[in-house]
């Protein structure tokens, strides 16, 4: 069976739990989905048996990655589900990682994070005057965090359920 899985980098330290709180304070306050706080890289379908392989591929991809900081600052709102509520993700490396991505996964899906790198904090389809509220409330949301690896994500089904199943460092600078 083919799903389908997220290469994605995931906030390290204290600014994933701030940004788990709030993902999951809004969800609550605003009948939302819950969601583990990620900056899509690439999306990929693996066949289940193909699984092992695709996992040493980005252990692979991230072997050739160093380590770099990532800058969650300028927030904005979009029309669509997965983008809803996000914040800018700023990093001098990023064209980097996105263009090793496409090295080792020519078919993989970037084309839509290279172009937007962002983390959401809200999922769903809400009128812009609750998203200018959520905003209103959050006006100064500003974090740093050092990326540290890849993972690759199940990014299958209702995505309350989606989670990393494998994680590769990058190499220490």
């Amino acid at each position: 069976m083919q799903r389908k899985y997220g290469i994605w980098i995931l906030p390290s330290g204290e600014s994933n739990k701030q940004l788990q709180s709030l993902i999951n304070e809004i969800a609550d306050d605003y009948n939302a989905i819950k969601f583990i706080p990620h900056v899509s890289i690439a999306g990929v379908l693996i066949r289940d048996e193909e699984l092992d392989l695709e996992k040493e591929k980005v252990n692979r991809l991230a072997d050739r990655l160093n380590r770099f900081s990532m800058t969650l600052d300028e927030i904005g709102i979009k029309d669509e589900k997965h983008r809803c509520i996000y914040l800018l993700a700023k990093s001098n490396f990023l064209e980097n990682v996105f263009k090793e991505t496409t090295v080792m996964f020519p078919e993989a899906m970037i084309e839509r994070n290279r172009t937007m790198p962002h983390l959401s904090i809200m999922y769903g389809e809400y009128p812009d005057k609750i998203k200018r509220e959520i905003i209103s409330k959050n006006p100064d949301i500003k974090l740093t965090f050092e990326a540290e690896g890849l993972d690759l994500c199940l990014s299958d089904g209702p995505e309350e359920g989606w989670h990393s199943i494998y994680h590769a460092a990058f190499p220490d600078s």
